[in-house]
Formats: structure tokens, C-alpha cells, sequence
């Protein structure tokens, strides 16, 4: 079709590099995105003026620019971004500090990587979402544009301009599928091998892209870490969120010195505040696995509680009271304990399970989740379970990501 929008060449802009920062991009993008360019802008206060020009698929800004000089650049570099329509800016630091929670407020959206999480996964992701967000801008914009222009066109000149937004509809919903699946391989495909317990897990995406993330992560001889987090709406901002602060909490685990899981959340939550731009926020369930005293201590942020289906009993489903992570004022967290025996299983749940309709409106219920999954093993429940789901919220897709996340004990022999 004539006057179609064209699309910047795949190149990076990276503002206020060093040279190991260069380097390591260079390295990440002959391995994740080979047929992208990186192009240095050394002068950091030239970068509204490059990226106005929106001529690349994506701009990585360093948020020390020289300190308050340097968040004023990044306040005008993401205005630039804004006004010429361009693809997403994404900044990166070396640490996590009060400069980085005060650039991210001015720059809102943004995605926050350190040095050792720049790798092809977040490349992927992140050439993704620039990808989206630039159709979304700038063809779709173009196309209202274009129909301004041609109010007083006829009937098939209206037909044609019709079909080609839906043209253009399908391949952001490509885009989005893209931007799910690099997702999805950032989440465990491996979990610890400790001798008498299994790990298991199903996830059911939502239609668009969400903010569920989980992780199982040994951190020593002794303990296990098992939590699961879901960021506040939906879409590639959740999705950048999430994705970042899953591969942020193994690594503020291991150096944590709290006591315990609500003492790590509160770390968590005081680490990310609720971003004051966005409104965003998170909600996580975070346990801990004593394999020696055969525990398993648990805290809540604003996430459902963990179910505990033990080999003899009842199941019991904790109700585990505490705001989000990351609310003002509000950093009190309990922790229940857990004492495990053989044969017994504990799963987290995302709420986008619990709450997934059907075609009546009717939520899926914990009721019915504790009814699906049974007395059967763990791996038989949980695919059962995920099949329910999927079942239960047909022909649509949930509305949120449905998540669990669990393991079961070895029966006695």
C-alpha cells in the first residue's frame, strides 16, 4: 500500500557507556541479535537530540549522567522519545541505589538492568517491546493520520484503509506472542535437585503479556527459596518489571542477611518502591525450604497464601494478611511455618487462577482448584489442573497469567 510508514533500521543507541558497558553489549548482541547495530553516543546531552530523530530500534541510557545533570537529560531524553513517536528507552546501572529509584521516577516506565543481568534473554525482550511499542506509534498513528486526511474518501478507499490497520492489529499481536515467548524462556526450565522432593510447575498465559514470574532456587547445602510475584497490570511494562525483579531476588537473596521471609520482603519492598509515575507495584509470595528441620517458612506481600495438601489431613489454604511490596508506609509482613511430612505437597497460586471466568462470569474458585487437584501426585495434579483452567475459561484466554508453582515431599517407604 502506498504511503506505508517505514520502520527505523535495527540499530541500539547507548548513552553514557563506558567501555566495559560497550563491550559487554557488543557481546550480548553478536549472540541475541546479531543483525543489530550498536552505535556509541558519548556526549550525554546530545541524546534527546538522537533519539528525536528516532532513527533506532532502541535507546540504552546509563542513569548516572553526571549526577543532576544527568536525570534532567534523561527526564528530556524520554520527552524526545515521546513526542517523535520513538521506540522504548531502557536505562541500566551498575547498583541499586536512591539515584536509580529517582531517575526511575522521572523517567517512569523503565527497565533497570545491572551489568550482570545484561544478557541475550533481556536483549530479546527488550528489542521486542521496542519493536511493539514502534508499530503501535508510529504505523498506527500514521494510519489515523491517513484516515484524517481522507474523511471525504470513498467507501473503498476507507475499506482498504480498514484492512490494512487490521493488517497491521495482527503483526503487534505477533509482536506480543514474541514478547511472550522470550518471556516465558526466562522462567526455570531446571530446578534444584534435592534427593526426595520434585518440583512442579504450570503456567497458563493471559492474552496479552503478564506479570506472573517464579522461581525455585537453592541457596545452599540447606535452605530453598520458592517464590512467586506478579506485577500490577499487564502489557510490556509489567512484563519488563516482572522479568527484572525475577532475576533480581535470587541475587538479593543469597546476599541478604534477614531473618527470615518477611524480613527479606521488607527488604524487597523498601528496594522497589511503588513507582509514583506508573502506580506500579508488585505483589509476591516467598518461601523458604528447610530441608533439615523439614520447615517451610512463608510471607505474603498482597499474594494469595500457599496450600498445603499433606499426605494425611486436610488441605489447608494460609490466609497470609499484608500489603503489596513496595506501598509507603506500610512494611509489616507476617510469616506462617509450615511443618512438613513424607508424602506431603505445598504449591503457590497466582490470584489470575483463582479468579480466571468462564463464559457465565464465574470464577474458577480455590474451591475448585483444591477439588482438581486431589490426591493424585503432584506432576499428575498440576497437569490436570492446567488443563481445568484452560477448560474452564474457553473459547477466551484467562484474563491473567495462571500460575503455580510447588513440590512434594517423597512418601515414606
Amino acid at each position: 500500500m502506498s504511503g506505508e510508514v517505514m520502520m527505523p533500521k535495527r540499530s541500539m543507541l547507548v548513552v553514557g557507556a563506558d567501555d566495559r558497558w560497550r563491550a559487554r553489549l557488543e557481546a550480548v548482541l553478536q549472540q541475541a541479535a546479531p543483525d543489530v547495530q550498536l552505535e556509541s553516543e558519548p556526549d550525554a546531552t546530545a541524546a534527546p537530540q538522537r533519539i528525536a530523530e528516532g532513527n533506532h530500534t532502541l535507546a540504552l541510557l546509563a542513569h548516572r549522567l553526571d549526577g543532576a545533570a544527568g536525570l534532567e537529560v534523561l527526564g528530556r531524553a524520554v520527552a524526545a522519545a515521546d513526542n517523535a513517536r520513538s521506540p522504548a528507552v531502557a536505562m541500566f546501572a551498575d547498583d541499586h541505589d536512591a539515584a536509580r529509584d529517582e531517575a526511575a521516577e522521572r523517567a517512569g516506565p523503565l527497565c533497570t538492568l545491572t551489568y550482570d543481568q545484561l544478557d541475550g534473554d533481556w536483549v530479546r525482550l527488550l528489542l521486542t517491546v521496542a519493536r511493539r511499542e514502534a508499530r503501535l506509534s508510529r504505523r498506527l498513528r500514521a494510519a489515523l493520520d491517513k484516515r484524517e486526511e481522507e474523511t471525504g474518501a470513498t467507501e473503498s478507499a476507507l475499506f482498504g484503509l480498514n484492512q490494512w490497520l487490521t493488517d497491521e492489529l495482527l503483526e503487534v499481536q505477533r509482536d506480543i506472542v514474541d514478547a511472550r515467548a522470550v518471556q516465558k524462556s526466562m522462567l526455570p526450565d531446571v530446578f534444584p535437585n534435592v534427593p526426595g522432593i520434585s518440583w512442579h510447575e504450570c503456567f497458563v498465559p493471559c492474552a496479552d503479556v503478564g506479570g506472573d514470574m517464579y522461581n525455585v532456587v537453592a541457596l545452599d547445602d540447606r535452605r530453598v527459596i520458592m517464590y512467586l510475584l506478579d506485577v500490577s497490570g499487564h502489557g510490556l511494562t509489567a512484563a519488563l518489571f516482572s522479568s527484572a525483579l525475577n532475576r533480581i531476588v535470587p541475587w538479593i537473596a543469597r546476599l541478604s542477611q534477614a531473618e527470615g521471609p518477611a524480613a527479606f520482603v521488607r527488604e524487597l519492598s523498601r528496594e522497589f518502591p511503588m513507582n509514583e509515575v506508573t502506580g506500579q507495584y508488585f505483589t509476591i509470595q516467598y518461601g523458604v525450604l528447610d530441608l533439615q528441620e523439614r520447615t517451610f517458612r512463608c510471607t505474603s506481600a498482597g499474594h494469595p497464601g500457599p496450600l498445603h495438601l499433606p499426605s494425611r489431613g486436610e488441605p489447608e489454604l494460609f490466609a497470609i494478611p499484608g500489603p503489596p511490596a513496595g506501598i509507603p508506609d506500610f512494611e509489616e509482613f507476617e510469616e506462617i511455618t509450615v511443618q512438613l511430612h513424607p508424602g506431603d505437597r505445598l504449591l503457590m497460586f497466582s490470584d489470575g487462577l483463582v479468579e480466571a471466568l468462564n463464559t457465565r462470569q464465574q470464577e474458577f474458585g480455590t474451591t475448585r482448584m483444591i477439588d482438581t487437584l486431589g490426591g493424585a501426585p503432584m506432576a499428575e495434579a498440576v497437569a490436570g489442573l492446567q488443563r481445568e483452567v484452560e477448560r474452564w475459561c474457553e473459547p477466551a484466554k484467562p484474563a491473567d497469567d495462571c500460575t503455580v508453582v510447588g513440590f512434594e515431599l517423597a512418601a515414606e517407604s
